[in-house]
């Protein structure tokens, strides 16, 4: 998400392939979406899996998409240990 949003215009969609746990990570999502002004458009599922629309609210923040690595490192929206 990190990594596709801030390449979108305002308005725009972002679809994501998404396995069948697709609601369990949105829920972990809560947070990204939030930071990257973005919302949970809807999800369509498909033979093979589900599809996750997003639709870009706003403009993303300039410190977004972060520096190669990172985003893996140290995911939006998860606590840091």
């Amino acid at each position: 998400m990190e990594l596709t949003v801030p390449l979108v215009k305002i308005g725009g969609l972002v679809l994501l392939t998404k396995g069948q746990k697709a609601d369990e990570e949105l829920a972990e999502a809560k947070q990204a979406l939030y930071v990257l002004h973005t919302s949970h458009a809807g999800t369509i599922d498909t033979p093979t899996g589900r599809t996750v629309v997003l639709e870009k609210q706003r403009k993303t923040p300039r410190d977004y998409p972060r520096g190669d690595g990172e985003p893996k490192r140290s995911p939006l929206g998860v606590a840091k240990k």
